[in-house]
């Protein structure tokens, strides 16, 4: 059940979101796709013999047949162009799957259809077998994956306890084939209860859901991440068990998951030295994620952002909430994307892909974890969601935390 308040109207600016997929998440950063026109000739006057006089030729476009120099098939329309909301698109999507038991866990590698988005031929990705991963992203030739064992959970929200100690793994990528290989623990210090990761290369953060807060680590050579520490009292972040983040170009949007504190925080992160000083909330009283107090909250798991939109998964309300971010990075209205008609158990993660949302739906049963795909549409709402057919992995027990499954996506060589 969700609420929606009326928000004060602000200019709309486009932000480069990070994409990875993930996204969730992080990545590289883009813009929505645009179609620029060229200027060729013009058409003939059928009601007399006499043509009419040709324009100059547009010097960006090398072929003056060919109306949009973008797509190099006149005849085909453009199939990133059908909305000013598409995202980057990728040649492999990858999903982590957890396991039934401790050292079950794998990433499933999934080619991406350049026509229909739908994802096909899924199979391990060649990392190997991790103890329990529940978040993947890509940065500097690595994947990065949160492993968070089968069976570890936080007793009473003792968050320092060790046996819900997490570790951060790195894996080298071949960018031409995808395939992941030579994954080891990559290093990094304080990983206590890791909900999810994100690299700029330099820096590299880390949501630490009972520790309320972000901490950052250098990044040194060869992808290894250390001296990992925390910003300031975790009271100052205002943050309420985060879940997931989002790096967008200066700023992290923070999904909070707390359920009787459900809410997105915005954090800006110094471009010099990394640090985060502190975050605010970034509802601007757009939405109510916490309609009627305690335990009633729509416990956001996941968020991706692409350009002026926002989207946070919503574990209680079972849909996908959409946010316009207005200037100064804040949402100035939000609206539920309910996914009518698709069977939902967990919703946990979702990540962007050419002109469609996918969120992954985990299940307790084994073997049953399923993809959501979604179409982008004008304004950036999510429209004709349904599962993706003959697709599913497992995302093992599902735990008090709401941990499940991620997906992220790798744009290759080839595409770059």
């Amino acid at each position: 059940m969700s609420i929606i308040k009326k928000a004060t109207a602000a200019a709309v600016i486009a932000i480069p979101i990070a994409m990875l997929a993930a996204c969730g998440g992080g990545g590289d950063g883009s813009t929505p796709n645009t179609t620029i026109p060229g200027d060729s000739t013009t058409t003939p006057d059928p009601t007399t013999s006499t043509p009419t006089t040709p324009t100059t030729p547009d010097p960006t476009n090398p072929d003056p047949t060919n109306p949009d120099p973008t797509n190099p098939d006149p005849t085909t329309p453009d199939p990133t162009d059908n909305t000013d909301y598409s995202a980057p698109r990728a040649s492999y999507a990858y999903i982590t799957q957890r396991g039934a038991a401790k050292g079950l866990g794998s990433i499933l590698k999934c080619k991406v259809s350049d026509t229909d988005g739908a994802l096909t031929d899924c199979a391990d990705s060649g990392g190997g077998s991790f103890e329990g991963p529940i978040s993947l992203t890509f940065s500097g030739g690595y994947a990065y994956i949160v492993n968070k064992p089968v069976g570890a959970v936080a007793l009473e929200h003792t968050w320092l306890d060790p046996n819900i100690a997490h570790s951060i793994w790195k894996c080298s990528v071949d960018t031409a084939t995808g395939a992941l290989s030579q994954c080891a623990d990559s290093g990094a210090n304080e990983a206590v209860h890791i909900d999810d990761f994100y690299s700029t290369g330099s820096y590299a953060y880390m949501v630490q859901r009972y520790g309320d807060m972000i901490l950052r680590c250098v990044v040194e050579g060869e992808g290894k991440v250390a001296n990992c520490t925390g910003f300031m009292d975790p009271a100052a972040f205002g943050l309420h068990e985060p879940a997931s983040f989002a790096f967008v170009s200066d700023r992290f949007y923070v999904a909070n998951s707390n359920i009787d504190g459900s809410s997105v925080s915005m954090c800006m992160v110094d471009s010099a030295s990394g640090e985060i000083p502190g975050c605010q909330d970034a509802n601007a009283s757009s939405y109510v994620f916490d309609p009627a107090g305690e335990y009633n909250g729509a416990q956001p798991t996941g968020i991706v952002v692409n350009g002026p939109t926002a989207y946070i998964v919503s574990k209680a309300n079972k849909n996908v909430i959409s946010c316009t971010i207005g200037s100064g990075g804040k949402f100035t209205s939000c609206v539920d994307n309910p996914l009518t008609g698709v069977s939902v158990d967990s919703l946990n993660r979702i990540a962007l892909q050419g002109s469609y949302a996918y969120i992954t739906n985990s299940s307790q049963a084994a073997s049953t974890g399923s993809v959501i795909k979604c179409e982008i549409g004008a304004g950036g709402q999510l429209k004709n969601c349904a599962a993706i057919p003959g697709l599913s992995f497992d995302s093992g027990p599902i735990d008090a935390d709401s941990n499940g499954s991620d997906i992220r996506f790798l744009v290759t060589a080839s595409q770059q």
